[in-house]
């Protein structure tokens, strides 16, 4: 990720499941909220905002499940077309 030019966009949701998955690693909720305050990492879309899309998505995707924290990160996929997803 050296390579690639900050902000990365990110999701709500996603920042919730990284601070509950990482909350045995010190200072690393602290740690992810100084990269969305420093810029590094940006919020890309409002789940209120995009309500009926994530509504739809997960509809669509119920089979698999999607959880929230995907559907939201397929949408903001889909809104920024020349955007990769990255599953670190």
């Amino acid at each position: 990720m050296a390579g690639l030019d900050a902000p990365f966009l990110t999701v709500e949701p996603v920042l919730t499941e990284a601070c509950f998955l990482l909350r045995r690693v010190k200072n690393s909720a602290t740690t992810i909220m100084k990269m969305l305050r420093d810029g590094i990492v940006s919020v890309g879309l409002t789940v209120t905002g995009e309500a009926a899309a994530l509504e739809s998505l997960m509809m669509k995707y119920s089979d698999v499940p999607m959880s929230l924290a995907d559907a939201c990160l397929v949408r903001l996929a889909e809104r920024h077309q020349r955007s990769a997803v990255a599953h670190l």
